[in-house]
């Protein structure tokens, strides 16, 4: 609900699927767990922002399920 925490939340989910574009990922429904960890080790910075990233691609995966995009 923090309009702060939603916003590093887009920036993080941008950034994911920007790396998933070069990665050649091109549709989400594609997209495995090993793939959110070669993003993770490809991503500098420390634990926190790691953390961060995993957890906004975490909620943006439950809203897909949520709304039966992805299964």
């Amino acid at each position: 609900r923090n309009p702060h925490t939603r916003a590093a939340y887009e920036r993080a989910v941008r950034q994911f699927l920007d790396w998933c574009s070069t990665s050649g990922i091109e549709d989400l429904r594609g997209v495995m767990p090993g793939d959110v960890g070669r993003y993770q080790d490809h991503l500098a910075g420390g634990i926190p922002k790691k953390k961060q990233h995993l957890a906004a691609i975490r909620r943006f995966f439950d809203l897909l399920v949520t709304r039966h995009v992805v299964i």
